[in-house]
């Protein structure tokens, strides 16, 4: 095109050959110094330097090789799209006729885009089949991205289940079971005969006026407050605060 356009500016081969050379780049580049340097054939025409680089840089497959490739090409997980462009590609290579290209392209299709076009009236053109496969594989994508299902999100109801299941649990202890070892059943007995505490084992007192319970109803509100706190506050519960209730159920202060 630059040769078209400026005549004056290109009126030798030389000149032609020496503005190829300059646009080259990576490893072409080290290739046209050498040639260049070394006076080589390629170098006298542009039609001679075109011929050589073909030679030694093009690997596109063409003639039988790309009629091979296309007869193996297969859709398999890929898109409509992306496989027509390697079929057309390959295709402009092994100069098939049109309805050998129609029934290859066919062939080539995932199960699940031949099964839909199975029994419709398709195209005669390789074109036309193409576009109503590409409308086909667009349809089914959207249909698997409606029905896939996706993750609840979790609601503010759950939420405040959760925080009182977490309260719930807490509370389904009773004093003695926090922070102390549960009394084995002779033990319980041994206490109820001997009119002990079932919580400190001492005597004088039963576990209703316990000193070492003492606190336990501010506790648990504490706990509450900390746990499930009131609308509108929607700071974390402090970790803290709530290591110290729960760590005060065993302690009795």
């Amino acid at each position: 095109m630059h040769f078209a356009l400026q005549p004056r500016t290109f009126q030798s081969e030389q000149t032609k050959v020496a503005f190829v050379l300059t646009l080259l780049s990576g490893r072409a580049a080290l290739w046209e110094t050498a040639v260049w340097e070394n006076g080589h054939n390629c170098c006298t025409s542009f039609q001679a330097l075109s011929e050589e680089m073909r030679r030694v840089f093009d690997r596109a497959v063409a003639g039988k090789e790309a009629a091979r490739l296309l007869a193996e090409l297969r859709q398999g997980e890929g898109s409509v799209a992306d496989f027509s462009i390697q079929f057309r590609t390959l295709a402009a290579e092994c100069h098939w006729n049109e309805e050998a290209q129609w029934d290859m392209f066919l062939h080539g299709l995932a199960d699940r885009v031949y099964k839909e076009i199975y029994a419709m009236d398709l195209p005669e053109t390789l074109n036309g089949l193409i576009e109503l496969t590409l409308r086909v594989d667009a349809r089914l994508n959207r249909v698997t991205r409606l029905t896939r299902p996706s993750r609840p999100q979790p609601s503010s109801e759950n939420h405040q289940a959760d925080g009182a299941s977490a309260v719930s649990a807490a509370f389904d202890h009773e004093p003695m079971q926090v922070g102390r070892a549960r009394l084995s059943r002779e033990e319980r007995e041994r206490r109820r005969s001997q009119g002990l505490c079932l919580y400190c084992g001492r005597a004088g007192h039963y576990i209703h006026s316990c000193p070492a319970t003492i606190g336990w109803d501010l506790r648990r509100e504490a706990l509450i407050t900390i746990i499930d706190p009131p609308p509108g506050k929607t700071e974390m519960a402090d970790v803290d605060a709530l290591h110290q209730c729960t760590t005060g159920f065993g302690s009795g202060g």
